[in-house]
């Protein structure tokens, strides 16, 4: 038996000390860094315990930069459940999160609203609820793909912000309400928005509109408002 007791070690020294020779004790999870915590949670969540996690750029689907600090996240097609963990907003360095094809359920954490270097972002195939207008704030998305979960409401004006979005998949979700063409004339990188499958209607001259943009928009609209709106459910180009 070892004891530690009476001591002057600092936290840094302890959790040197645990890391080191007590990896799996309960009390390494007092050492963790944030990414480590948020790994952790995850393996918890799915059922499974925390370990590993302090060679976390070794992991199956972890991507670190030089610096080994996380930056992509490729765990799609693990058959993850649970909730998404709310110390995923910790990840400041993430450029990319692939966790569709799973289990999830619940809401997006909206930590993920502070994750201001994210470029893509894949949730789809999921069973996740709720409201999208924080992510609708994530300024540097390219790639959205929030398609087959039962997410709801409307689609927030704050999509006019997102300039550097090139793909959106919003299809098959409980989503309603219009999208003003305001809105996607401030979105000049947009060549694929994907809508099938809500409530989400379009003004009578929306097609005379896309039409008339510099550019070609491959649009998935739902059929029963094709009619309404000149839009066929094959994909649409200008």
């Amino acid at each position: 038996v070892i004891s530690l007791s009476q001591n002057s070690f600092t936290h840094s020294e302890v959790c040197s000390f645990v890391r080191t020779w007590y990896p799996r004790s309960l009390a390494a999870n007092d050492c963790l860094t944030p990414e480590e915590e948020f790994l952790c949670e995850l393996a918890q969540g799915e059922g499974g315990v925390c370990e590993d996690v302090f060679n976390k750029c070794s992991l199956r689907g972890i991507s670190c930069n030089s610096n080994g600090d996380i930056e992509a996240l490729y765990l799609y097609y693990w058959g993850l459940s649970g909730t998404i963990p709310s110390s995923i907003g910790n990840l400041q360095y993430l450029s990319a999160i692939y966790l569709n094809n799973n289990e999830f359920h619940g809401t997006i954490p909206s930590s993920i609203g502070s994750l201001t270097n994210l470029k893509e972002l894949s949730l789809s195939s999921n069973q996740l609820i709720g409201s999208l207008s924080f992510v609708f704030s994530l300024t540097s998305l390219s790639y959205l793909d929030l398609g087959s979960n039962s997410f709801n409401g409307t689609i927030p004006v704050s999509l006019g912000v997102m300039t550097k979005l090139e793909v959106l998949n919003l299809e098959s979700n409980s989503l309603f309400g219009s999208i003003p063409m305001t809105v996607l004339d401030t979105l000049p990188m947009l060549s694929m928005l994907r809508l099938s499958g809500n409530n989400i209607t379009f003004s009578s001259n929306s097609r005379d509109e896309f039409c008339s943009e510099p550019r070609s928009l491959q649009l998935y609209f739902s059929f029963q408002d094709a009619a309404e709106c000149s839009i066929v459910e094959i994909p649409f180009l200008c």
